[in-house]
This record gives structure tokens, C-alpha cells and sequence, in this order.
């Protein structure tokens, strides 16, 4: 472990590993004892410090231990115009990991501890204050429509105004929903999984981050087939977010 060539996949001082998505599969295994693996994957897990005289590295334990018996489960989707972030974090009560994905090959685990989730949450969907839209309320659109004004807003917005009018939408909320789809950085999606006690219990928001024109929080019809976009303020959604977590994160 002292070879100053040896690259190691761990970082002790700052709790994480990151290491290819193929090579986890073998890691929960290894954590729940299972020993049928190939020399191949053994001999990679060892040469970046994952497993160390046949046994995982402590820090490496310890994160699975959270993954494998989590009390609850956020995931998390930002999907941005040029790229897509996504994320998980398992929380255990006393400790939380969280899964990143800096590539499509690669992935970053770090041990965070429970009560700073909402600033975890906030880094990973760039939730930060933005300006304050000079308009409130909320409208609902067909879901079918929404995805075809996404569709052309980009290179024709005169056609992403048409599509409004067809579906009922008038001034000034056609113009205003038509600023914020342009103005969009991303559209993201939280979804929380209580694991713990009889029933699992799932909660989710979708918030779309128009950037200048602030945030709107984005929900579906229960037939799924209209969407409700309400213009929210950072101190909202912020509360929106924390009302997901364990109450020892808020």
C-alpha cells in the first residue's frame, strides 16, 4: 500500500472511494461473504486498495453496511439541457452515504453524516436563491403538450406559442410558461423511500429550475395526463426538500 505508484480508490481523509460501476456488484457481494469471484476482479479490487488481505477496507465496510440496511433512500435525477446528474443517498439514522455518478463509468461514494443531507441535496441539484418571478400562482397544462412545446421551444418559439393556444393557455400565462422553458437549466426530481418500520413509504417532488425566471414546482394529475407548474420561491422548495428528510436533516 506504500508503493508511491499504486493508485488507491480510497480517501480516508475525506470518508469516500470511487471506483468503476462494474466492480460494485463484486463489493456487496464480498460484504455479504460471498467468495465466488473471478482472480481478475479480486486482483483489480486489490491493486486499488478495495480489499486488503481478504477483507474489505473498513471504510469500504462501513459504506456498504449503509447501503445494504438503509432506513431510507433519496434518489435523485437533475436533468440538465447539455447533461444529467443523478444520485442516491442511503441514511441509516446515525450515518448517510452518498452515491454520485461523475461519469456513465465511474462511481463516487461518500460517507456524509445525516444532518447535513439538505446541504448535500442542495449541492447535487444546484438548488440555490434565484430571482423572484414578478408573477404567482400556478397553471395546468396537458402533459402531451408540454412535451411538444419542449420539443420546439429551442429552434422555433413561435411554434411553442401555438401549441399553448391550441390547448386553451392565454396571456399572460402562455407568455410566462413559454419564459421559463427557455429559460430552463433543469428539470429534477427527488424521491424519498422510507424503508423503516411495517410500510414503505415513498414521497417525491419535481422541481423545474428556470434560472432568471426562479423555480417551478412540477406535478402530475393522479390520471397523469395534465401537469400542474406552480411558481415557488427558493424558501419553498428548500422547505419542499427538508420536509422529504428524516427530522434530524431539517
Amino acid at each position: 500500500m506504500n508503493d508511491p505508484g499504486r493508485r488507491s480508490a480510497i480517501d480516508h481523509r475525506r470518508r469516500s472511494f470511487s471506483v468503476p460501476k462494474r466492480l460494485m456488484p463484486a463489493i456487496l457481494a464480498l460484504h455479504a461473504g460471498e467468495q465466488s469471484h473471478s482472480a481478475a476482479t479480486i486482483a483489480e479490487l486489490e491493486s486499488v486498495d478495495i480489499l486488503v488481505d481478504g477483507e474489505l477496507d473498513p471504510l469500504v465496510a462501513t459504506l456498504m453496511t449503509v447501503m445494504t440496511g438503509p432506513r431510507m433512500v433519496v434518489a435523485v435525477e437533475a436533468a440538465g439541457v447539455r447533461a444529467q446528474r443523478m444520485a442516491t443517498i442511503w441514511e441509516s439514522g446515525r450515518r448517510a452515504v452518498l452515491g454520485t455518478t461523475a461519469d456513465r463509468d465511474q462511481f463516487d461514494l461518500l460517507q456524509i453524516e445525516p444532518e447535513l443531507l439538505p446541504f448535500h441535496l442542495a449541492q447535487v441539484t444546484d438548488l440555490t436563491p434565484r430571482p423572484q418571478p414578478p408573477f404567482k400562482g400556478a397553471i395546468t397544462v396537458p402533459k402531451a403538450t408540454l412535451h411538444r412545446v419542449e420539443d420546439v421551444i429551442a429552434r422555433d418559439q413561435r411554434a411553442a406559442e401555438r401549441e399553448l393556444r391550441a390547448a386553451g393557455l392565454v396571456y399572460p400565462w402562455s407568455d410566462w410558461l413559454l419564459i421559463a422553458l427557455a429559460h430552463r437549466r433543469a428539470l429534477w426530481t427527488i424521491e424519498a423511500i422510507w424503508l423503516a418500520g411495517r410500510t414503505k413509504r415513498a414521497e417525491q417532488m419535481t422541481v423545474l429550475d428556470a434560472g432568471s425566471v426562479g423555480y417551478w414546482t412540477v406535478k402530475e394529475s393522479s390520471c397523469r395526463d395534465t401537469v400542474t407548474l406552480r411558481v415557488s420561491d427558493f424558501d419553498q422548495v428548500l422547505r419542499r426538500c427538508s420536509a422529504l428528510l428524516p427530522a434530524t436533516a431539517r
